[in-house]
């Protein structure tokens, strides 16, 4: 791999969806009652040391243009509706329409693929710019969506 294919992700802009590999923390999700029907994913993510492939929204870069600061999505298999059963409060999950919850639902992205979505409010994410396991997707939140999720987690 060349060093001109390392160099940091600046295209990447405030809105839009980002694959990376990040650990997540433990706690928004009720485990399985069987290891064996967790996903790899799931495993993981209760493991709470392993990096997971998840999808992001770019919230903000930081002032030092070095990371973006990020909120998870999730489908739960493109569920409308929270399941009680899999999450542990669903005000840590603001909804993506046409999944609805407690929250007014956002309206899909520009590029989006239409689906029940999901995004965690419990916790931001730093995934540094630099970081190769960044894919940029052509999806995008307007500025209104932006702001709502920034309102939810405190940014």
């Amino acid at each position: 791999m060349s060093d001109d294919y390392k160099q940091p992700l600046t295209h990447v802009i405030v809105g839009q969806k980002i694959w990376a590999s990040v650990i997540i923390a433990p706690g928004d999700v009720h485990p399985a009652q069987s290891k064996n029907k967790m996903s790899t994913a799931s495993k993981a993510i209760f493991d709470g040391k392993a990096p997971v492939k998840k999808q992001l929204i770019v919230l903000a870069i930081t002032e030092s243009k070095t990371h973006f600061i990020c909120v998870y999505t999730s489908t739960f298999g493109s569920s409308s509706k929270l399941d009680p059963k899999k999450v542990v409060d669903s005000r840590n999950w603001l909804p993506i329409h046409p999944a609805v919850g407690v929250y007014e639902a956002l309206a899909q992205p520009q590029g989006g693929d239409g689906l029940a979505g999901w995004i965690c409010l419990s916790q931001t994410i730093l995934v540094s710019i630099a970081d190769e396991s960044v894919q940029p997707l052509q999806v995008f939140y307007p500025e209104d969506s932006v702001a709502k999720i920034k309102g939810k987690v405190g940014l």
